[in-house]
């Protein structure tokens, strides 16, 4: 980029108003950019794969047509495609607002900003752009607070255990029996207890959601 106008970027949106609306921010405050829309994950795979960009916005969800084999979401496009893209900008644009997973987009795929879906998100969109050009990474402030909570979190070891067992396919009885002969055995019961107080601890409904979240969070 050499002047201010002069950005490349990669819009990867199926949501055909949304999408008028955020070029047309992007050209109102950078008149001379080029942006290239893409509504599909095929099409922005083989773009981000063949052309330079100077950011990618991409939207997690993406409904219907056509997607490279085992890429299903817009956060398995940026796994895929995040080491080959070394000098572009990553920017999130979604309404999922589940801290875990913008923890993971930022710990694990290295984005560079999460922009949250709604009445805010075309001037949070600017920030996000100007934070990361300035070296800094951007969160929408609605959601910081459910980020920076999350990371205080902790768990101690029997959690870590049982949380393990479960992502291997043990069931809570098998979990049980495991811990029978062990220096510190547990009930049933106090596993039940256990899942129940880091559901609530993770602001997660279910033990699946906690496993998922623990595995992509390195808890385990």
């Amino acid at each position: 980029m050499t002047e201010k106008g002069e950005r490349r970027f990669l819009l990867l949106e199926d949501h055909g108003l949304l999408a008028i609306g955020l070029q047309n921010t992007l050209k109102k405050e950078y008149p001379d950019c080029e942006i290239v829309h893409v509504d599909n994950l095929y099409d922005a795979q083989f773009k981000l794969n063949t052309e330079t960009f100077d950011f990618a916005i991409i939207d997690l969800v993406i409904k219907g047509g056509i997607a490279p084999r085992g890429i299903n979401s817009g956060d398995e496009l940026i796994k895929n495609v995040k080491d080959k893209c070394k000098y572009t900008g990553f920017v999130v644009l979604s309404n999922v607002d589940n801290s875990s997973m913008v923890k993971y987009l930022f710990d694990k795929l290295r984005v560079d900003a999460y922009v949250l879906k709604g009445r805010m998100s075309l001037s949070e969109l600017l920030q996000a752009i100007k934070s990361v050009e300035s070296g800094e990474r951007f969160v929408s402030p609605s959601l910081r607070i459910k980020v920076s909570s999350y990371s205080s979190i902790s768990i101690d070891q029997i959690d870590r255990v049982i949380l393990t067992l479960l992502s291997q396919g043990h069931s809570q009885i098998a979990i049980e029996k495991e811990f029978s002969g062990s220096s510190t055995p547990i009930t049933l019961s106090a596993v039940e207890k256990r899942l129940a107080s880091m559901k609530h601890k993770f602001n997660v409904d279910s033990v699946i959601e906690l496993v998922v979240l623990a595995v992509r969070n390195g808890l385990i």
